[in-house]
């Protein structure tokens, strides 16, 4: 019988007159997070993840150090040598003079080895605070500056090593006693870059049921999709010190690499946090290295940490991919899934809790089940982990929501490959002056029949790339590309910017992740088909589209490390000049030009049918597809129609890339309000209707559909749920008047009912009366009666407001509609065209 060896390699070692056999394994693994421990005198990095073959893995690295780059300022290394709390966690003994260019200078830098990944802010720190200036004695000429000073130890490794987010590992079994908790602990000789490949995360979702009455935890569902795809569900009662070590101990025991649940940021978790402290137990410890759980605030929420896995919070979730009108899990699942949460009174959990427990818990249970499916169905988890093997960074990273670090991966690395030094970051400048945006045409209101949309492909990346913008070729000496606002560049013959290389590398990417989506098929010839993996590399060429697209954003941000305004304002000048060309032109030609924003035309075509907007369309993407640039014949719209305000327009699309699509013609909407959460859904389905009655039915009944709506809301002829606003709630230290606000007048109602309330969560409400000040509302709650009768009038003036927008260009304003809902009965008496 022969031992299984595969994934393994035999490590022969000489020791002495024997020779001992060890085992060298070998690991394919996606890297959830890479972090550190400190140790005595040394870091060793950690790097957590999931295995290609499905297990849980932590890889640690000795023998890699933190360092930075201190511009060599005469007497500045003196200052760090008699800085005690600094100087014996550096290696003296590693550190090297360099030069770095920086601005076109070459600057002579120190590069400072040591211990710890805190030592490096230590050092920065010591230059900005006086009293260690003043006290070591030192004076200097100016402060020096630092560089690659603020990158993450764990990122700073990837960098160095060349890795992205799938790596392949050579050790040994880390033999020594430790607190992780993963299926394998590897102590890694090798670490190296593999190719992206898809991996099964395991996930945990949960749900807890409060007592209203004691605050005490009644019991905690949750359910848990293992790495193999099996689903597994646990329901926790007893007492509540019994249940809260339940849970821990079984999220060590299972291992997810995620975990979720509806508002678990806002309720859930904290609510842990407090129970607890009750019950005298630390903080819920689940890291993978053993370490509590953590939190902090960020803009819109509270994030929660743990080290090695993901916490997503189902809401944020659907919040940011679906952007629902109302935020209530109720809602949210008949919108995404079609399924309802079960019949349990929430806010009488106590009384239900008490009737029948196992109504509880199948309510606790199906709230934890639908939360996990929320995630599934936004394909959440593709999305962040296509991010970030195009990003060459860990899951944790890209969750973490910010487009910087996912840049920084790309351009950090080759900056410093190229001897050039990186900046330390900094925060938003409040006082910066915004550089002059694009180019926008006023659009024609009114319907217009065949129009031709024409659009730069990739306009800013490309004006980046066609006049090598970037901050190692701005050169205001010695630059030959002189851009309209006076910035210049040095040529590529004489350097290549590496921003240039980096967006022309991710364009290659792109290409290479579009060819593989397809497959010759075996049945006919020539012809393609989908592969296999389709859906993996069409995520990953998206991914690779949205991280080229952020390239402008941030480079015009002022606190990321490489921004430059003037780089910034030449890209948009650039970009208005190639805009502007093709407007010129179509006037020129006299052709009709409906409207331009940004980096596309609306043009009708002199040809009224498909074969001449075609004719159109290539012709125009002939005339301006050169040095560089590629105008796209994009698509054919009839009609298109606007009231006349800038990016606001509803089509039809009967021609889109190729595809006819004059039996079904796709909806092509912008700006207009059937995309915002703000309002009412009768609003919205109303002026959705609307459009669509404009391309489709013409200008009377459009005008008689909306005489209709408003009439029927003035009447109060349309249920509470279609009428009920929502509004974000910030917590009430962050307004100066909170009372004046009616979210938070919202949220008050909502506890004083029972109901939970987290601060950033959306409140549903109804205006009672709209003419008071301020205005009354009372909250609205999903699947219970609406117990007062709403300001049908106020419901109507916005009605009319919202449709009267688009009826207006038909000659029946607001006011109109208005009259015509509170007993005008003709509809010839408005001015409605024929």
């Amino acid at each position: 019988m022969s031992a299984d060896l595969s994934g393994f390699l035999l490590d022969v070692l000489y020791v002495g007159t024997k020779f001992v056999v060890t085992s060298m394994q070998t690991h394919r693994l996606k890297i959830i997070q890479a972090t550190y421990k400190q140790r005595q005198h040394d870091t060793l990095v950690e790097l957590y993840g999931r295995t290609d073959t499905g297990q849980s893995i932590t890889v640690l690295y000795e023998g890699f150090y933190p360092y930075c780059y201190m511009e060599a300022v005469p007497g500045a290394l003196e200052v760090v040598r008699r800085n005690g709390a600094v100087a014996p966690k550096v290696l003296w003994d590693r550190l090297e003079d360099v030069e770095l260019v920086h601005d076109q200078k070459t600057i002579k830098c120190h590069k400072i080895t040591v211990m710890h990944p805190s030592v490096v802010k230590k050092i920065r720190d010591q230059f900005n605070t006086v009293n260690v200036l003043l006290s070591s004695g030192i004076n200097l000429d100016r402060l020096p500056q630092f560089f690659s000073a603020d990158i993450k130890f764990g990122i700073r490794f990837m960098y160095d090593l060349d890795l992205g987010s799938c790596i392949e590992v050579m050790g040994k079994p880390y033999e020594e006693e430790h607190p992780y908790t993963t299926e394998l602990v590897i102590l890694a000789d090798i670490v190296a870059p593999a190719e992206d490949f898809q991996v099964n995360f395991s996930i945990l979702s949960y749900d807890i049921e409060a007592s209203m009455s004691t605050k005490t935890m009644l019991c905690n569902c949750f359910w848990i999709r293992r790495s193999d795809g099996t689903e597994v569900e646990y329901r926790l009662i007893g007492t509540e010190k019994e249940m809260l070590k339940e849970f821990q101990k079984i999220i060590i025991e299972e291992d997810p690499d995620v975990i979720t649940g509806y508002n678990i940021d806002g309720f859930d978790n904290p609510y842990l946090n407090d129970r607890h402290e009750a019950n005298y137990l630390p903080r819920l410890k689940i890291g993978r290295n053993g370490t509590a759980w953590r939190s902090r605030d960020v803009k819109n929420s509270k994030m929660w940490f743990v080290t090695g896995r993901i916490i997503a919070d189902a809401m944020y979730m659907a919040r940011k991919f679906s952007n629902p009108r109302r935020e209530t899990l109720q809602y949210v699942s008949q919108l995404l899934l079609d399924e309802s949460k079960l019949d349990v009174n929430a806010s009488l959990i106590d009384e239900e809790w008490a009737k029948s427990r196992q109504d509880v818990l199948d309510y606790c249970s199906k709230d934890a089940y639908l939360a996990l499916r929320i995630i599934d169905k936004l394909k959440v988890l593709d999305y962040y982990s296509n991010l970030a093997a195009v990003g060459m960074v860990p899951l944790t990273t890209v969750y973490s929501g910010a487009t910087s670090p996912l840049i920084d991966s790309h351009l950090v690395r080759e900056f410093e490959k190229a001897g050039f030094a990186v900046p330390v970051g900094g925060k938003p400048d409040p006082d910066y002056k915004k550089i002059q945006g694009a180019t926008v045409v006023d659009p024609e209101p009114g319907v217009h029949n065949w129009v031709v949309v024409v659009d730069y492909k990739a306009l800013y990346p490309t004006t980046i790339m066609v006049h090598n913008m970037c901050p190692t070729t701005l050169d205001m000496e010695n630059g030959t590309i002189v851009s309209p606002v006076g910035a210049r560049f040095l040529p590529p013959e004489i350097r290549k910017g590496l921003v240039p290389i980096v967006i022309e590398r991710l364009q290659d990417m792109r290409n290479e992740y579009k060819a593989k989506m397809w497959v010759e098929d075996p049945d006919n010839p020539g012809e393609k088909i989908k592969s296999p993996m389709h859906g993996f590399y069409k995520g990953l060429q998206n991914a690779v589209k949205v991280i080229s697209n952020a390239m402008y954003g941030i480079l015009t941000a002022t606190f990321y490390r490489f921004f430059k305004k003037i780089i910034g304002a030449s890209i948009t000048a650039y970009a208005r000049a190639a805009l502007d060309r093709i407007i010129q032109w179509i006037r020129k030609m006299n052709l009709p030009l409906v409207a331009g924003d940004t980096d596309s035309c609306f043009v009708r075509s002199p040809w009224p049918n498909l074969n001449g907007c075609i004719t159109l369309g290539k012709m125009l993407s002939n005339q301006f597809t050169a040095d560089g640039y590629e105008l796209e014949f994009e698509k054919v719209l009839n009609p298109w129609f606007t009231h006349g305000a800038k990016k606001r327009y509803f089509a039809h699309v009967v021609w889109d890339d190729g595809k006819i699509l004059l039996d079904n013609p796709d909806v092509y909407s912008r700006g207009y309000e059937i995309r915002r959460t703000d309002s009412f859904d009768y609003c919205l389905d109303s002026l959705e209707e609307l459009l669509e009655a404009v391309c489709t039915e013409g200008a009377e009944t459009a005008v008689s559909l909306a005489k209709e709506r408003v009439k029927l809301i003035y009447e109060g002829s349309v249920s509470a749920e279609q009428i009920a606003y929502s509004k974000r709630c910030k917590p009430e230290a962050e307004y100066k008047k909170p009372e004046s606000q009616i979210q938070v007048r919202m949220a008050r109602m909502l506890k004083e009912m029972g109901h939970r309330f987290t601060p950033w969560m959306k409140v549903s409400f109804i205006y009672t009366d709209g003419d008071k000040s301020p205005k009354q509302a009372y909250p609205f709650i999903d699947g219970e009666k609406f117990p007062h009768t709403p300001d049908w009038d106020y419901y109507a003036v916005r009605m009319a407001e919202v449709l009267g927008r688009v009826t207006d260009v038909f000659g029946c304003d607001a006011g109109a509609l208005l009259q015509y809902a509170k007993g005008q009965t003709s509809l010839d008496s408005y001015g409605v065209i024929a």
